[in-house]
């Protein structure tokens, strides 16, 4: 009885020191959030990747993206093929430049950009696309998402919709994909690249910290432009 007494003791302590340092999980099916006390500019966001076409390279392509984000810096990074290859991209607001970074079988490859602004690589152009905002949102990883439709008035049939929030704070976080005119972090949306269809879902988001080196480009890889780094994804794909 007093071992019992002491387990629920230990128990409440625990409790309560978690909502005392200011942290708590939410759970919302397999979707959750871990929240630490401070600024929501910094932390980690996982997505799956859901591919649209079906063809022999998609069942070997990842299956999950992760983007790090800490005061308007943002890495972004997927692994495949049982860590065979790797594609990243990072911006480093402090330097004033953004980078893309290839990585396959002991290959390793970046391509600086000094423009912020600029989508980066490998994104196929959605040429004639207009983006509708509207007055309906859903719940996505626990956050409340605002929905944009995507209209391409010459083909309808590739309308599709994505949602977006407010609620993590970064600034221009769409500055490496199509959507960099929209000023929220992308929770649900849709991206040609390489000639491959993907949806992206947000599954989780944890504000923690960040380490200040996830934002520099490493030493180790070989420095080519843009249209080399582009080719040699190509090659693999």
């Amino acid at each position: 009885m007093i071992k019992h007494h002491k387990i629920k003791d230990l128990s409440l302590l625990f409790i309560i020191l978690l909502f005392d340092i200011g942290a708590y999980i939410y759970f919302g099916g397999s979707n959750f959030i871990i929240r630490l006390s401070g600024s929501k500019s910094e932390g980690e966001i996982i997505y799956k990747l859901k591919y649209l076409d079906n063809n022999d390279i998609t069942t070997l392509l990842p299956t999950e993206m992760t983007i790090k984000f800490k005061h308007n810096n943002m890495h972004q990074k997927v692994v495949g093929w049982s860590n065979i290859f790797s594609l990243e991209s990072i911006r480093n607001v402090k330097e004033g430049n953004c980078a893309a970074l290839f990585k396959v079988l002991g290959k390793k490859y970046v391509a600086v950009i000094n423009n912020l602004n600029q989508v980066i690589f490998g994104y196929d152009p959605y040429k004639g696309m207009l983006l509708q905002e509207t007055n309906e949102t859903k719940q996505i990883a626990g956050f409340n998402c605002k929905k944009v439709k995507v209209i391409f008035p010459e083909e309808p049939g590739k309308n599709f919709d994505i949602y977006y929030t407010n609620d993590i704070k970064i600034d221009k976080p769409n500055w490496a994909n199509p959507f960099y005119n929209i000023n929220g972090v992308l929770m649900e949306y849709q991206i040609n690249m390489f000639g491959i269809r993907t949806k992206i879902v947000a599954d989780s988001v944890a504000f923690i910290q960040v380490d200040d080196s996830e934002f520099e480009i490493p030493v180790d890889y070989q420095k080519i432009s843009k249209e080399e780094l582009e080719e040699e994804i190509n090659k693999l794909l």
